[in-house]
This record gives structure tokens, C-alpha cells and sequence, in this order.
């Protein structure tokens, strides 16, 4: 045997520290197998520390390894674990590493205490939200329906759906799914451009608001490209608003120019004027609410337009124009 005193498989182990803290924390938080781990054995810690049966009997051959217990064996299990997390989830917080780990584990009770622990399990915190993605986009008369279905889901998973022009974005929330049949979601956007291909993201989302992309699905919507000036975004707004639009191909090239107008017909701000290519464009202005003096503007209603012009100053097609309103801030 290689230790003087063994834990029964399942039960937490006559070392492992209790809880709660001193200023009432319920401890632990997680718990990571930390007895008979097999690790590297230090060759900075002369043979004399251990005693011959320690050599003997928890060491390896090749005296390379040895069989360790302790946290600084549990340690390593979380950590890689929630290294992987990180991989998949590079803004992972604390308390959402914590709730998948605990969510995701093996609900034990302590044999010591009768308290509830929790056991982690590295393979079911890092599994997928949802096994087996289908999806597809189909045109319908009144939009676009977008409809997949899955075959288990490992948590409570909320959908949301985003759409884009280009397959890399920027992506625009359109919808959260609500479930139809069991665990088929269809949802129908309305909002079209003609003669453009419409890209449409999934993202499934758990209680602990780790997001997790499904899959991007695309469509080309028939009909003839027009010139689009979008809602802003947020609206309103009390901070930076993004102004996304498209400007659809023309015989010749020329210049577009937004810009910022107050009810009075002011204008407020420009916020670009740059060359507007025969092909056509998509692409995003951002506007910080704040004026051409560079100080804040005030709350209020604001209209945005959009003018496309040729290369000589005559403009080519109607102006374009949304509504914007700032909040105080």
C-alpha cells in the first residue's frame, strides 16, 4: 500500500480542509482529485527527505515520478481546467469560471461534515452547451426564417440571433428564440435588403452568460441593392452611437458625407466624408455625442443624414436620414 491511511472512492478526502471561513465563506468552493496523483518528482529535493518506504514505495522506477496527495495536486487539475475555459472564453470572469465549474460538477456530501460539496469534473465544464447543431435559413414571404434544431443541450440555454452583411461582421442582435417543439427554434426576420446576401449567427448562452457560437448561415435576399442608412445603435443613447450603412454600386465613383443635424437644422457635427467607391460600401461611423467644438452635446432629438455624390459635388441620390436621441448623461 502506498499510504498508512486510504479514502474510500467518492468520499472527500481526511486532509482536505472545511469550511466555512472566518468571516462565513463556505469553503470549498470546488473539489479536485488530490490523493495518488502521479506527478514529477523534484530533483532539488535530496533522497534523505523521504523515508525508504516513501522511496519505495511512492516513487517510480525511473525515479522521475512520485505519488503525491495534497492541494498542490488538486491545484493543477483546476487550473488547467479553467486555462481551457480560457481558451474558449478569453473574457471569462471570475464568478462565471466559478458558477461553470460548480454547475458543471458532481454534487457530492461531504462524509465529515454532511455538508454539500461539489467535485469537479473537467470534461463537463469544458463540453459544449448544445450537441448537434442543425441549421438553415429559408425566404419566406413575409422575411427571412431562420430554424435549427439540437439534439441535447447540457444546461439551461438561452438562443440569440445576430445578422450581418459580411460573413466576418459586425453582427446586430435581431431576436432571442423562444423554443417550439422540443428543442427546435425558428426565428423570422422581416427586416431585408434586396439584392444582398444576409449572414445569421447563433449564439447560445448559459445562465452564467458565457456565450458560445452555434454556427453562420447565410442567404442571398433577390432583388435589386439599395442605398440603406440603418437605425442607430443604441437609440437611444448615452454614450458612443454606431451608424452603420450601405451604399449600393453606381456607374461612377464619388464621395459620401454624414452628418449631424439638431431640430433647429443645425448641423451639429460631420462625422465623415470619404470616398464612396462604383462598387459600393458597408461600413460604420461612430459618433461620440459630441459636437464640432468637441464638447458634449446636449439631450435631445437628433437627425443623422446620409449624402452620396459624384466627383464633381452633384449628388446622385435622395439624402438619407434616421433619428437619433441622447439622453442626459
Amino acid at each position: 500500500s502506498c499510504y498508512t491511511r486510504t479514502t474510500p472512492v467518492g468520499d472527500v478526502t481526511w486532509f482536505s480542509g472545511v469550511g466555512p471561513t472566518a468571516d462565513g465563506r463556505i469553503k470549498p468552493d470546488i473539489l479536485a482529485p488530490g490523493g495518488g496523483i502521479l506527478s514529477a518528482f523534484s530533483s532539488d529535493v535530496p533522497a534523505s527527505s523521504y523515508t525508504e518506504d516513501e522511496l519505495n514505495n511512492l516513487r517510480t522506477p525511473n525515479e522521475l515520478y512520485w505519488i503525491r496527495r495534497g492541494t498542490s495536486m488538486a491545484t493543477p487539475h483546476v487550473a488547467g481546467t479553467v486555462a481551457l475555459l480560457l481558451e474558449q472564453f478569453p473574457n471569462l470572469t471570475f464568478d462565471q469560471m466559478v458558477g461553470r465549474l460548480q454547475s458543471r460538477g458532481l454534487h457530492r456530501v461531504d462524509q465529515r461534515t454532511g455538508a454539500a460539496v461539489v467535485e469537479l469534473r473537467s470534461g463537463e465544464a469544458l463540453t459544449p452547451l448544445t450537441e448537434l447543431f442543425l441549421g438553415d435559413v429559408r425566404l419566406e414571404a413575409d422575411g427571412v426564417e431562420i430554424r435549427w434544431n439540437v439534439l441535447k443541450e447540457f444546461a439551461q440555454t438561452e438562443y440569440q440571433v445576430f445578422r450581418g452583411f459580411s460573413p466576418e461582421g459586425p453582427f446586430h442582435r435581431i431576436a432571442t428564440a423562444e423554443e417550439g417543439q422540443p428543442r427546435e427554434y425558428s426565428v423570422l426576420d422581416q427586416y431585408l435588403e434586396p439584392g444582398r446576401t444576409h449572414y445569421y449567427k447563433v449564439l447560445a448562452t448559459d445562465a452564467f452568460g458565457l456565450e458560445e457560437e452555434l454556427g453562420v448561415m447565410e442567404i442571398v435576399v433577390p432583388g435589386v441593392a439599395q442605398s440603406v442608412l440603418r437605425a442607430p445603435r443604441p437609440n437611444p443613447a448615452q454614450g458612443p452611437v454606431q451608424l452603420q450603412f450601405f451604399l449600393a454600386p453606381h456607374e461612377t465613383s464619388g464621395t459620401y458625407r454624414l452628418e449631424v443635424f439638431d431640430l433647429q437644422g443645425r448641423r451639429v457635427r460631420e462625422l465623415g466624408s470619404s470616398h464612396r467607391p462604383a462598387a459600393g460600401l458597408e461600413t460604420t461611423e461612430t459618433w461620440d455625442l459630441r459636437g464640432e467644438s468637441g464638447l458634449p452635446v446636449s439631450a435631445g432629438v437628433y437627425w443623422v443624414r446620409l449624402l452620396q455624390e459624384d466627383e464633381s459635388g452633384a449628388s446622385i441620390r435622395s439624402p438619407m436620414t434616421t433619428r437619433l436621441l441622447v439622453l442626459p448623461s
